[in-house]
């Protein structure tokens, strides 16, 4: 699944996914892709998955429940070109699913560079399609990459760390003005 707005601002190379998708459901009978947003791309997304051979496994519900496509995915993708802190891609990690990502300094921040995710280079569509089928085929690979992206959310992303590194940064602050 990935999840995102499907907009000319949000920076998404869906195209690609959809093409390494393609590849993959014409290799495998039993995937499926939910693409889970909305925006002004809604329309022209739908178009392009339409030209897919497996247009009948693509899922394109616009803005949904991220919580019931979290449930049904195995495995999340963020195909972004450009990106910040990806929150669907730490929502994703939080509910323990494998991700990934293209290779922009963001994700290889949050998935540090690859331990805890896939990196794929931005435009690739055979690697993407590489990193699909290991997280479909592989699941002791897979799991491994969920436990990896639970632990990282725990000890960088969750709220005790979150507020941990605030405070630690507030008191820097105050000890720097009282100087």
């Amino acid at each position: 699944m990935c999840l995102g707005r499907l907009a000319n601002t949000a920076e998404r190379d869906v195209l690609t996914l959809l093409k390494a998708f393609d590849r993959l459901a014409l290799e495998y009978d039993d995937v499926e892709l939910a693409l889970v947003g909305g925006g002004d791309l809604l329309e022209q997304t739908k178009h392009e998955a339409a030209q897919m051979k497996a247009f009948d496994r693509i899922y394109i519900p616009g803005f949904d429940n991220s919580s019931k496509w979290f449930i049904w995915a195995d495995c999340f993708v963020l195909p972004s070109r450009y990106e910040g802190l990806s929150i669907a891609l730490l929502e994703a990690m939080a509910e323990g699913l494998p991700c990934i990502a293209n290779d922009i300094p963001a994700n290889r921040e949050v998935l540090e560079d690859g331990l805890v995710g896939m990196l794929v280079p931005v435009g690739n569509e055979v690697r993407l399609y590489e990193a699909m089928q290991k997280m479909m085929t592989d699941e002791a690979y897979a799991d491994d990459m969920r436990y990896a992206a639970l632990g990282r959310i725990h000890t960088h992303y969750g709220i005790d760390s979150v507020a941990d590194r605030s405070i630690k940064l507030y008191e820097k602050i105050i000890m720097n003005f009282k100087k």
